[in-house]
């Protein structure tokens, strides 16, 4: 049986270790849902709506310590462990405004309408890297259209997950609205067969969504996946340079470099690498690594010894055919330094195609703008990108031919709570977020009237 097991990766020391639980006890869990789904169900949405604002108000007042208790779980600096509780705070925010109308029946011709009425189960199988982000995004609005929910947690994460589940109970939900389930991976296909569960949703590996994809769809039931990204930065003859290299270099070491949704290749012109590398060596200073619950902390340790080992194994390969690099990464512990390496064949590169968690960032020069393209686009990932040109008209043009279903022009690609996001490829399918994420979460039913 699998442990649960929360340690700090800045100290090593353990915080929580609790079993998986048995099939007997997962299925009792979803069972009392069901039992109380009603009461969610026949509520309407401003009710609804109420109980949201009351959790804005546990979730406010327990942000210090939810900040954390995310950084203790998983590394986080805590400047950024509190701007992931600020950002489901804006989502909050973003469901009062809108949920109402957004549920409210729709005329889409003179004798039809749209309405939308809870589904019943959805299952969130949830990972580390931002465990109480990552979860809201898709429970909170399943819970304004009157759904159920249950979160399988990332193992060593589960001290910030029950957090949530409290904050929800505390504010006037009905029984059992949100649930943690305690479970191991190889119990999830009984979670799957429950006849509650309407509807899952996980962001994690591609490997992994492959296997939940296939498990649901035999049972015909709907996936939302979010499987990761390898985003391509994309730097023109007349981009912004000091800009650029400023904004990719946040982008990329934002939460130690472990994001799905960051800069993690960048395609410079030959004739501007060296501007770009001394501008580059210039803003590294600024990420040291050191103890993330120090408010000025950049660079955290990584979160476990298995996606260090992992991220030291593609920096050997990625360094073999590297004609410029840094040195190699400094180490102590789990925490990871900085690098980088410069190839000019991106395409018999190895590690190229492939997502790099931490702080290890490729670059590769181009000849002309048909070569950038085809190097951006040799990946299987399509999350996100950046395209930088003096001429953003120009830039959009370029963005076009990219692969991917979110881009920034002359700014990074960021996840926001009032537009749907979403991969495609090895990133994934459907999408989270804005209206159409939160009527996705619903029951739409076409009426056809007299």
């Amino acid at each position: 049986m699998s442990v649960f097991q929360s340690v700090n990766p800045a100290t090593g020391k353990t915080l929580h270790t609790a079993p998986a639980w048995t099939h007997t006890e997962l299925t009792t869990v979803l069972d009392h849902q069901a039992a109380q789904w009603p009461a969610l169900a026949k509520a309407t949405v401003p009710r609804r709506l109420v109980w949201l604002e009351s959790l804005k108000q546990q979730l406010s007042s327990a942000k210090t310590v939810l900040a954390r208790t995310i950084t203790r779980e998983m590394g986080k600096p805590i400047r950024q462990s509190e701007a992931e509780v600020d950002k489901t705070l804006a989502l909050i925010d973003f469901l009062l405004g809108h949920a109402d109308s957004a549920l409210h029946p729709r005329t889409l011709a003179s004798d039809v309408q749209q309405a939308y009425a809870p589904l019943g189960g959805i299952l969130g199988i949830m990972p580390w890297n931002y465990p109480i982000w990552q979860v809201c995004r898709f429970a909170l609005p399943a819970l304004v259209a009157g759904n159920t929910v249950a979160v399988k947690p990332a193992p060593n994460v589960l001290l910030s997950t029950r957090m949530l589940e409290q904050l929800v109970a505390d504010a006037g939900f009905p029984d059992q609205s949100l649930r943690v389930l305690q479970a191991d991976v190889e119990q999830l296909d009984h979670a799957y067969d429950h006849p509650h569960i309407r509807q899952v949703h996980f962001t994690g590996s591609s490997h992994a969504g492959r296997d939940i994809a296939a498990a649901c769809g035999q049972r015909l039931k709907p996936t939302t996946l979010e499987l990761g990204g390898n985003d391509a930065w994309l730097l023109t003859d007349s981009g912004d340079l000091p800009r650029f290299v400023e904004t990719a270099l946040a982008s990329r070491m934002n939460n130690s470099g472990q994001s799905c949704l960051c800069a993690k290749r960048w395609l410079i012109p030959h004739g501007r690498l060296d501007a770009v590398l001394n501008e580059l060596d210039t803003h590294l200073k600024t990420y040291t690594p050191a103890p993330p619950e120090q408010t000025d902390t950049t660079l955290g340790p990584l979160a476990r010894s298995d996606i260090q080992a992992r991220l030291l194994t593609q920096w050997q390969r990625l360094k073999a055919g590297a004609k410029v690099r840094s040195e190699d990464p400094s180490l102590e512990g789990l925490y990871t330094g900085p690098a980088w390496a410069v190839t000019d064949e991106p395409l018999k590169s190895p590690v190229w195609p492939d997502e790099i968690f931490g702080p290890v960032l490729q670059l590769a020069t181009y000849r002309d703008l048909d070569e950038a393209v085809t190097w951006a686009n040799h990946s299987r990932y399509g999350l996100g990108g950046s395209v930088w040109d003096a001429d953003p008209a120009h830039a959009r043009d370029i963005a076009l031919k990219l692969n991917t279903r979110n881009i920034g022009i002359n700014r990074p690609m960021r996840s926001r709570i009032d537009v749907a996001f979403g991969g495609m490829g090895d990133s994934g399918w459907g999408a989270e977020l804005g209206v159409d994420g939160l009527r996705g979460l619903a029951r739409g039913q076409m009426q056809f009237l007299d």
